[in-house]
């Protein structure tokens, strides 16, 4: 029987630890060694504990790849679609615009302009000819790019029946990327760097729903 779609509050939980770990990489780590946060690198074990801080990214792509197949199940292709534009872009382009108008206005050397800002806005400001307007943006893109590849699937009705089909295919296409193509647009179009993530997510999803 499939189980009813319930709220998870250990998610929340999960995902606080994990951008709590990610906030304390940038801020901690990465920040104090790149000459970014006025005050020095810290020492022994709180370094140590710090840097290992990014782990927080894949477990959000976990997270999402075991969320889309657990909210979706009931879905058509344009609520689905729908529904994951509003919740990723609305609070991306707030906060998009907020970087970029503090980059112009404190940032004598930052170079974007009006067509930087609206590249952004479709999160793949490369097809313009533009750069991100804030590189740690880059996640995001990831999640857009795997939100396109379910919304695919689910359009024809098959991501929730062959989702561990699908896991073995695209870790197939990982591996291919690893030991052959090694660097290729091919690599971002399916998410190859951090897919495994994903992976991991729909298997997890797989079997809770077993």
């Amino acid at each position: 029987m499939d189980k009813e779609i319930t709220h998870l509050p250990n998610l929340d939980l999960l995902w606080f630890l994990a951008a709590l770990a990610v906030v304390g990489t940038h801020y901690g780590y990465v920040g104090p060694h790149w000459g970014l946060t006025g005050y020095a690198p810290p020492t022994g074990f709180l370094e140590s504990f710090l840097r290992v801080g990014w782990i927080g990214v894949p477990i959000f792509f976990a997270m999402s790849g075991f969320l889309i197949p657990y909210v979706t199940k009931n879905s058509d292709p344009f609520s689905y679609g729908f529904a994951r534009a509003l919740r990723l872009l609305p609070g991306f382009w707030v906060c998009m615009t907020i970087s970029f108008l503090f980059l112009k206005l404190l940032n004598d050397s930052y170079s974007g302009s009006f067509i930087t800002w609206f590249a952004n806005l479709f999160m793949l400001p490369e097809i313009l000819g533009q750069v991100h307007v804030d590189g740690v943006y880059w996640t995001l893109v990831f999640e857009f790019i795997f939100y396109g590849w379910a919304g695919i699937f689910i359009a024809f009705g098959v991501f929730h029946k062959h989702i561990l089909k699908i896991s073995a295919l695209w870790l197939l296409f990982i591996l291919i990327k690893f030991f052959i193509l090694k660097d290729s647009s091919f690599g971002q179009l399916f998410i190859l760097s951090l897919g495994s993530a994903f992976i991991v997510g729909m298997v997890l999803w797989s079997i809770y729903e077993k």
